[in-house]
């Protein structure tokens, strides 16, 4: 299956590379990749949600999403991956110390769409 999707779609995944490549020429090649695919991914995953039985969005907003608006869903897409690009080089970044993580954090309450929390 895998080598199927590729002769597919993996042209049209390296143009894509490509031309980002060459509008973002501050990110290395890896960088733009890695960022092609958390893009794609993060579009599959909306779209996979704008299944009206699936209503995760909703759910977790407690209705303040809503993915039947189209315009919205792109607008914050768009902002999110855009800016996801505009972003600095993870070389450029890597020298920030990283947040530890609090001592009591295995303690925290898991979220649940229900509302209950579970810890």
């Amino acid at each position: 299956m895998t080598s199927l999707l590729s002769a597919q779609f993996d042209h049209v995944a390296h143009r894509f590379v490509d031309a980002l490549s060459r509008t973002l020429p501050h990110l290395t090649r890896a960088d733009v990749i890695w960022r092609y695919e958390f893009a794609r991914s993060a579009a599959m995953h909306v779209l996979t949600d704008a299944d009206p039985r699936s209503g995760r969005l909703a759910l977790l907003s407690q209705g303040l999403c809503d993915n039947r608006d189209d315009e919205q869903v792109l607008a914050h897409l768009l902002t999110f991956v855009s800016t996801g690009f505009c972003a600095p080089s993870h070389s450029d970044i890597s020298h920030i110390p990283r947040m530890k993580t609090p001592p009591h954090a295995s303690s925290m309450p898991l979220f649940t769409p229900s509302g209950n929390n579970a810890g």
